[in-house]
């Protein structure tokens, strides 16, 4: 094929094609080869449509700021070289931005590269995915739910009579639950004796609440740029411990993972991007000057095609934003 006839090819494809074609000429000059199946691809596409959207409401956030110092959050000043490795690694392991609670591009000024980096934060779904399709048995079923003060909540463990774990729960007002007094996860099973119940008190959860919880999401005062006094927020408190009780619930601790399943590259990337982020998330909650934004908390979805389900794409201009600082792949030096 002619590099004319290349370029003409490459034209004709959309927005999301040809970012994806960009991130995997990137991973391979960085990592090598990759095989990527046409689901992988596509979730890569769905990556660059959450990813773009996540940037313009970071950047309309940042703007808002008078004080703040930092570069625009736009294509051109993120972090492409470490960004293609995530894309590919977590497609492989299945999260999609496209579900609900999966997967959240967190922008991260990195004052060293001054470049912002793109974290990958998977929600509370996404980490259910993963503890699932990687346990050494797959459980049947997991339920959680939070326990409000008005609720009744009856543990059953094994032992005795009780062949197996279980419990009584009922919501009599469920217009008047009351406040929060903790949580449970119960892990189902094909043999009902593995069933596993488990139960955290508000207490326990709040230990495991950032230090310097933001009260954007967790509620309490918040500083208001515009009138320059603290105000009070409700916040979203319930989905801030349930999103803390399901991590709980599905930590390896609770559902094993497989040894041999947890070998592979994708997941081992994953977690250690996981780890990473654990130790920034503390610092972006608190850093209320940061130029970061929890994107679990944003509604806004693309404008979708209701009769075919597809993804109705704004009119690009011929060089799309994420081009202009895409450097080709002989200009990267791979990293052993």
């Amino acid at each position: 094929m002619t590099s004319k006839e290349l370029q003409k090819k490459e034209k004709n494809l959309t927005a999301q094609e040809r970012f994806t074609s960009k991130i995997i000429q990137q991973f391979t000059a960085q990592a090598g080869e990759i095989e990527l199946s046409p689901y992988q691809k596509r979730l890569i596409q769905n990556y660059y449509i959450y990813t773009d959207k996540a940037l313009a409401t970071a950047e309309e956030s940042r703007s808002r700021k008078k004080d703040n110092h930092n570069p625009p959050i736009i294509w051109s000043n993120v972090n492409l070289n470490s960004l293609a490795l995530d894309l590919v690694y977590y497609s492989k392991v299945g999260l999609d931005m496209a579900q609900d609670n999966h997967l959240f591009p967190i922008p991260y000024y990195n004052s060293k590269t001054k470049k912002y980096d793109l974290n990958l934060m998977p929600g509370y779904n996404g980490i259910a995915h993963i503890a699932t399709e990687y346990a050494k048995e797959k459980p049947l079923d997991v339920i959680t739910e939070l326990v409000y003060e008005n609720d009744t909540f009856i543990p059953h463990k094994r032992g005795g009579k009780q062949k197996f774990d279980d419990y009584t729960f009922d919501i009599p007002k469920p217009f008047d639950r009351g406040k929060i007094v903790g949580g449970f996860g119960y892990i189902q099973y094909e043999n009902e004796i593995k069933n596993k119940l488990l139960f955290i008190s508000k207490k326990d959860m709040d230990k495991r609440k950032p230090a310097y919880a933001s009260a954007e999401f967790w509620g309490g005062e918040k500083y208001n740029y515009a009138t320059k006094k603290k105000e009070k927020v409700e916040g979203w408190q319930d989905e801030m411990y349930l999103k803390t009780l399901k991590r709980f619930v599905y930590s390896s601790k609770n559902i094993p993972l497989d040894p041999q399943k947890i070998e592979d590259a994708a997941f081992k990337h994953v977690k250690e991007k996981e780890e990473k982020m654990a130790e920034l998330e503390a610092q972006i909650e608190i850093e209320e000057n940061a130029n970061t934004i929890d994107i679990e908390t944003i509604t806004e979805e693309p404008e979708v095609n209701k009769q075919t389900g597809e993804i109705i794409e704004p009119e690009q201009e011929e060089k799309l934003p994420f081009e202009e600082d895409m450097p080709e792949p002989a200009e990267i030096e791979p990293e052993f």
